[in-house]
């Protein structure tokens, strides 16, 4: 067993909240170092030692498919963990290579990544008391994360009247005992608007350094490039979020290492072919056939069920409610004595017409459900005409609200 890990603080509040930040994830089971002790008054927080870390790892992996599947495998693990934290509302704001590790050990079939150092890391739950000790940087950071280090940044210096640096993105020096004796609240690290942009960011990064390994065939390469280049400097969340998905799903599918492996022959093959050659069984190799993975669903299993899933009670109820409506209606121009006009009529036939062929179309096509959906749409819609045109000929209000709410009703329902 290796021995522990310690890693060592300058000052007791980076190490306060590095403890807060492992000892929080190990209850909610994410994949961080287990904390074996916090010692606050030597200095060090004593972990588990969790192998060597990610950028290291990748230039060890073999050059071939099944170490490339091993990378994907690692990669994969990074990017999922990284997400999941961030759903706990615990911001990573260095998700480099360098601070992922690998364990090593030698039961494991594939590698196992945790996510260590969370120096730089931000919370509602631990919010910050003092700028984040990262200076901005346009190479590596998201627009959003560079904004407010800059703010929090001058506005540390014009509290303790400091002179400012000239660019804040190159080094800059402050005194340690005055960033110690600083306490401060209502940070903007603290209150970032595009976190998932930030770290989508952040992996965008990762993912383009990863994809410098020789590990990687030339395929695999511009395919991380490319990725990449799709995380960084977003400026929607639910477009960083959808792009984090489609690389988790990539990478899944990179995972299956289609390396020829040798398949012994049967006893029947064996029997056959010493009857006919009287030579000994040998190997023949095959290559590996991908295993699907479970928790992808199957379009074309999708497809094939659909008809079978409609909800036929819904159906009945919009067609019967849709009936109901067309009575309703004719009776309200009987009692008005309101006469058919032309508008009224065009309507009518259209609506005949489209129900005909969507009809038809439920005899002939496999997507039932569909066509179903269309032609309660379509139902709707004329209601809503129908509607109009009362309102238009004078009809009460009553009559024109209670047709107009069953129309937007069916448009609901479908």
């Amino acid at each position: 067993m290796p021995e522990p890990f310690i890693k060592h603080f300058d000052d007791r509040y980076t190490q306060s909240r590095e403890y807060q930040f492992l000892d929080l994830l190990n209850q909610l089971h994410i994949a961080v170092p287990a904390v074996i002790s916090n010692e606050s008054l030597q200095g060090f927080i004593k972990m588990e030692h969790v192998g060597v870390n990610l950028n290291e790892w990748l230039l060890t992996v073999a050059q071939d498919a099944a170490g490339q599947a091993t990378a994907f495998h690692a990669l994969h693990q990074a990017v999922d963990i990284s997400c999941a934290v961030a759903k706990k509302d615990v911001w990573h704001f260095d998700l480099a290579a360098r601070n992922f590790m690998v364990e090593l050990a030698p039961a494991l079939a594939m590698p196992k990544i945790r996510l260590i150092d969370f120096s730089l890391a931000v919370s509602k739950r631990f919010p910050l008391e003092k700028p984040l000790w990262m200076r901005p940087d346009k190479t590596q950071q998201h627009p959003a994360l560079i904004a407010a280090l800059q703010i929090d940044w001058e506005n540390f210096f014009d509290r303790h009247n400091l002179p400012k640096p000239h660019f804040l993105a190159s080094d800059f020096e402050i005194p340690m005992s005055v960033y110690q004796a600083d306490w401060h609240s209502g940070l903007a690290a603290d209150h970032i608007t595009l976190p998932w942009c930030v770290l989508g960011h952040s992996i965008g990064n990762m993912l383009a350094q990863a994809a410098q390994c020789v590990c990687f065939n030339e395929g695999a390469k511009q395919q991380l490039e490319m990725h990449a280049k799709q995380l960084m400097n977003l400026t929607s969340e639910d477009v960083a979020l959808g792009a984090l998905g489609k690389v988790l799903l990539w990478m899944q599918s990179q995972m299956i290492s289609l390396t020829p492996r040798p398949r012994r022959k049967s006893e029947q093959e064996e029997s056959v072919q010493k009857s006919e050659t009287q030579s000994e069984p040998s190997l023949a190799l095959t290559k590996a056939e991908p295993v699907p993975d479970p928790e992808v669903p199957s379009i074309h299993k999708k497809s094939e069920n659909q008809a079978a899933n409609i909800p036929w009670a819904r159906t009945v109820a919009a067609a019967l409610l849709v009936g109901a409506s067309y009575v309703l209606i004719d009776s309200i121009y009987v009692a008005y004595l309101v006469s058919v006009s032309t508008y009224t009529l065009v309507v009518a036939l259209a609506i005949g017409t489209i129900s005909v062929l969507l009809v038809f179309g439920l005899l002939i096509s496999h997507r039932r459900r569909s066509i179903i959906r269309w032609l309660g749409k379509a139902h709707g819609l004329t209601l809503l005409a129908f509607a109009l045109d009362m309102w238009v000929q004078r009809v009460s209000d009553v009559w024109v609200f209670v047709v107009a709410c069953i129309g937007f009703t069916i448009l609901l329902i479908n």
